[in-house]
C-alpha cells in the first residue's frame, strides 16, 4: 500500500543566455529619443577569462574611453561626440537559465469512493541560482559587467493532502 502506485512529474526549463546589447554614454545631438546610445565596435572579441557575477564579461578587457578614439586593443569604445555607436543589438550574452520542478503524488484508497490524495511538489528542485543580465554601460567601469539580481525563486517545497469522500 505504501511502496506502490506513486506518480512522478517534472518540468525542465533550459535557456541559453539571451542576447544583450551594450550601451554607452555621450552626446548624440539630441537624437537619444530614438533609442539608447551604443558603443563603437572596434575589433577583438571580449575575453571571458575569470568570468563571475562581479565580472560577467571577464577580466583583461579594456575599453577606449576617449570619445571616438581606437587605440587598437579595445573591443568597444565610447563613440565620438554627435555620433551614434556602430555596435549591433544583441552582440553579447546574458547568463543561462536552468530550472527543474519536480512532483510526487500518491492516492491512498480507504474504500471505493473514499481516498487520500498526497502530493509533494518541489519548485527549483536543485536550488540553482539564475542570474539577471549584467550592467551593460561600458562608460561606467565601476558597474560594467556586475550582476546584482537573480531571476526566479529559491527552492520552494509544498506538501498537500486531500481527502475525497
Amino acid at each position: 500500500m505504501i511502496l506502490g502506485g506513486w506518480a512522478a512529474n517534472y518540468t525542465v526549463s533550459l535557456h541559453s543566455g539571451f542576447p544583450i546589447t551594450l550601451t554607452s554614454t555621450g552626446q548624440a545631438g539630441g537624437q537619444l529619443a530614438r533609442g539608447s546610445l551604443r558603443p563603437n565596435r572596434y575589433g577583438p572579441q571580449l575575453t571571458y577569462a575569470e568570468q563571475n557575477i562581479d565580472r560577467w564579461f571577464g577580466t583583461g578587457n579594456s575599453f577606449c574611453r576617449s570619445a571616438g578614439v581606437n587605440d587598437g586593443s579595445c573591443p568597444y569604445g565610447v563613440p565620438a561626440l554627435e555620433s551614434f555607436g556602430n555596435t549591433a543589438k544583441g552582440t553579447e550574452r546574458a547568463p543561462a537559465f536552468r530550472n527543474l520542478d519536480f512532483g510526487l503524488g500518491k492516492k491512498f484508497n480507504i474504500s471505493e469512493r473514499k481516498y487520500f490524495d498526497f502530493r509533494a511538489e518541489f519548485f527549483n528542485f536543485l536550488n540553482h541560482p539564475n542570474f539577471s543580465p549584467p550592467a551593460v554601460n561600458i562608460a561606467q567601469p565601476a558597474t560594467f559587467g556586475f550582476i546584482t539580481n537573480t531571476i526566479g525563486n529559491p527552492r520552494n517545497i509544498e506538501f498537500g493532502l486531500k481527502f475525497y469522500f
